[in-house]
């Protein structure tokens, strides 16, 4: 065989492997992108259930980077709203989730933060269960 016939069937060759590899690539890309497709529906339905309960929770709102949940509580006297602030410690203390307080007289405002996750917090169910508790 001489050299120009073992170029000829190299490049057959590389042909055929082209062919059998990418498909399969091309199978992969696809079966990746269908799976992120279906991550991002199932994250989209998770958000609009959670959006949709939290508008169920009285005077709890969402932070603007989603993150967290907030409410302002007002109390007629600072030993009302201590007695608030450490219920609110209490309950959510082993539970996994964050938890800023800030007083001022009488006034409470409460940040529930999410579960800790990739730098950020994740809201989650739990997170408007608490919510839900502390009123």
């Amino acid at each position: 065989m001489n050299a120009t016939q073992k170029t000829a069937v190299q490049t057959q060759e590389a042909a055929a492997d082209k062919k059998l590899i990418r498909p399969r690539g091309e199978k992969l890309r696809q079966a990746r992108s269908e799976k992120l497709k279906a991550e991002r529906v199932q994250e989209k339905l998770a958000a609009d259930r959670f959006t949709k309960r939290l508008q169920t929770v009285p005077g709890w709102n969402l932070t603007e980077d989603h993150q967290a949940l907030y409410r302002q509580r007002q109390f007629p006297d600072t030993a009302s709203a201590a007695s608030f602030a450490l219920h609110a410690m209490q309950l959510v203390l082993g539970q996994g989730q964050g938890l800023s307080l800030s007083a001022l007289s009488g006034q409470v405002v409460v940040l529930l933060h999410g579960v800790p996750q990739g730098g950020g917090y994740r809201l989650a169910e739990d997170t408007l269960d608490l919510a839900e508790r502390l009123g």
